[in-house]
């Protein structure tokens, strides 16, 4: 057979493909190890883009001020004998007096449906205190009324409120065995997609005995108010102060989390990965006879070996593709608008994993480069054991 390699290795291809007909149960072991990889990089990937999303989207000129040193906003508070300087410096100081000190008490608080505690959903409630015109300082009313004074109601962050109707809750939610009103639905300035709830700040003193306290101060300034926000933080007796972006504030945790869950997910793919090889190879040796025979036969009959090594690396490529077609698949049906509830520190936030097209053929294209480096080591290690002998 006279003829090019380029146009031998079609052949060899259709060939090779054609051996799994004697032993479909090996071909379905080669694509399960390469689906096993490839949905770990989906997976990994596409969880790595939802954490860059989560990242707070706060007004630039937005700050939180924090007791010195706390990890989290859950213990980041503040004494109120503290917090009353403060106010008292605002009110004295020419450049803060006109510039609204809002506290707010934060505390965890998971919404459980049900006997058995299958339906939860962790959360953020926020004590707010009233504002000049009444409302609560810094929501903006979606839906619905404002929380009376002391009364057990709450108002709901959008996405909240959406995953409590999905499953049809009612207006009556039970924290901590005792149940809260639900009055209507806001949306908290500087975050986008919390996971939230909102009543007043006389109610959670009163409700949940914390008098004593307030979680955290936001604020927005300008330099020179930023400046005499420092030094009268500076004066203020038995507490220490720090100011925070919002956005720095936030992004330093996700963007924690995010540098772990990538270490995680690259040592984890590296396995994965190496267990692919080791176990495709594994399941060649046993049928390498039969393989060997095909080969010496197609060499008698004018295939060339570079024809014959192609042809292999088609193989390998082709059927990664299709394993890694696979994944995607699982992945869409088992995390695709998954909902992911978490605690952040500058709120509680819903994360759904995306999938986005980039992510689907970057995936397509791991799976055939693994297939192809796969099945073009096996023959480079056959032909190095022959020159050994």
């Amino acid at each position: 057979m006279h003829t090019s390699s380029l146009r031998q290795t079609p052949m060899m291809f259709l060939l090779w493909l054609r051996s799994y007909r004697r032993s479909p149960l090996r071909l379905v072991l080669v694509m399960i190890s390469i689906c096993a990889s490839a949905l770990t990089f989906v997976t990994g990937m596409n969880l790595s883009e939802a954490l860059d999303r989560a990242k707070p989207a706060a007004a630039a000129d937005a700050y939180l001020m924090l007791a010195a040193g706390a990890g989290t906003e859950m213990r980041s508070f503040i004494p109120l004998s503290a917090y009353e300087q403060l106010r008292t410096g605002f009110s004295a100081s020419p450049a803060l007096r006109s510039e609204p000190l809002h506290a707010a008490l934060v505390l965890p608080a998971d919404i459980v449906l049900g006997e058995l505690d299958e339906d939860r959903v962790p959360a953020l409630m926020r004590g707010l205190p009233a504002d000049d015109n009444g409302g609560l300082a810094g929501l903006t009313l979606i839906e619905g009324r404002l929380p009376l004074p002391g009364r057990r109601e709450l108002l709901l962050s959008p996405a909240l409120n959406a995953w409590v109707a999905e499953r049809k809750a009612g207006p009556v939610l039970k924290l901590g065995h005792v149940e809260w009103r639900v009055v209507g639905v806001a949306q908290r300035a500087g975050v986008s997609r919390e996971v939230e709830m909102y009543s007043t700040l006389p109610a959670l003193e009163q409700h949940f005995e914390v008098s004593d306290m307030v979680s955290s101060v936001s604020m927005t300034l300008d330099p020179v108010q930023l400046a005499e926000v420092r030094r009268l933080s500076e004066q203020v007796q038995g507490s220490r102060f720090e100011l925070l972006q919002l956005n720095d504030y936030g992004g330093r945790f996700v963007a924690h989390l995010q540098s772990q869950l990538n270490t995680f997910w690259i040592a984890f793919l590296v396995l994965t990965v190496t267990c692919t090889g080791f176990g495709i190879h594994t399941i060649a040796l046993a049928l390498e006879i039969e393989r060997d025979r095909v080969r010496q036969i197609v060499l008698q009959l004018g295939f060339l070996p570079l024809a014959v090594r192609l042809g292999e690396i088609a193989e390998g490529c082709a059927i990664g593709i299709v394993a890694a077609g696979l994944a995607v698949l699982l992945y869409a049906l088992f995390c695709h608008n998954l909902q992911l509830q978490s605690l952040l520190p500058s709120g509680a936030i819903s994360i759904g994993l995306p999938a986005s097209p980039s992510g689907v053929v970057l995936t397509l294209v791991m799976g055939a480069a693994v297939g192809a480096c796969t099945f073009a080591w096996l023959p480079a290690q056959r032909a190095f054991q022959d020159r050994q002998r």
